[in-house]
């Protein structure tokens, strides 16, 4: 079982501070949901755990190993990204990119096993591409584009899989569909997953913990019924709201008032 923490990051693009001492620590079996305004460091928090940025202070274990004095192919059997946007020029059939997850364990010219193709199906499957692994790549929709782009990040394999806004371009019943099974993954293979939303309410009902992001920091950490406060919503978000309780679970269900004047 893998343990991941963040210890005292801080990270800055050259004209704007994003990101200041944050701390976290996930848990292997959890999904973890960061929430936070637009700008508020939830991706930059990803690519600086997968090696994407690099932080000014703090660093990034995975079992007591800093992630960053990794080389990147080994960073990639351990950690999987699902980026929120990528090229889509190349002509590929959906199967060869999903394919493409399984690079860092075979290499990139020796032939995929069995067992190789095993996991791509099933990544497959999981996301709803398996209908799809003989289209090519440019007749896709944005959503069925996602879709994909998650079957390749789950097909890797990692220890931890992060996800930057899967379910964006997914209609109602996709979004539910995919974060179910990307909580099931998760706990039946003990990853650490941490996925990057805007919808409170979808965040309540599929996250273990929620990280919320306000003014560079960390404005807490917590359960949803532990975050989700309307204090902490109107704090992070300048909007007004009502926590209600959710009408089948123990979680809150959060209903727009109006922004903040």
């Amino acid at each position: 079982m893998s343990h991941l923490n963040i210890e005292h990051l801080t990270f800055s693009y050259p004209n704007r501070e994003v990101l200041q001492d944050v701390s976290l620590e996930f848990r292997p079996g959890e999904l973890i949901v960061l929430l936070g305004a637009n700008g508020s460091g939830k991706t930059s928090l990803l690519k600086c755990i997968a090696k994407q940025l690099k932080p000014a202070q703090g660093k990034v274990f995975l079992d007591s190993r800093d992630l960053h004095v990794l080389d990147r192919l080994t960073l990639a059997k351990h950690v999987a990204l699902m980026p929120q946007f990528e090229q889509r020029d190349a002509p590929m059939l959906v199967q060869d990119v999903v394919a493409l997850g399984r690079s860092p364990h075979v290499g990139w010219l020796v032939p995929l096993g069995a067992s190789d193709w095993s996991i791509i199906e099933n990544a497959m499957r999981i996301t709803g591409t398996w209908e799809l692994r003989d289209r090519n790549v440019q007749e896709l929709s944005g959503g069925e584009w996602r879709r994909m782009i998650l079957a390749r990040s789950i097909a890797q394999d990692a220890s931890v899989l992060l996800l930057d806004e899967p379910t964006a371009g997914l209609d109602l019943r996709y979004q539910y569909e995919c974060l179910e099974r990307v909580r099931t993954i998760v706990k039946d293979k003990n990853l650490i997953g941490v996925v990057t939303m805007h919808d409170l309410n979808q965040a309540a009902l599929f996250s273990d913990r929620i990280a919320l992001l306000a003014h560079h920091q960390v404005l807490g950490f917590g359960t949803a019924s532990e975050i989700l406060k309307e204090s902490m919503i109107e704090c992070a978000f300048g909007v007004k709201v009502s926590v209600l309780k959710h009408p089948t679970r123990d979680i809150p269900l959060i209903v727009p008032i109006a922004a903040k004047q």
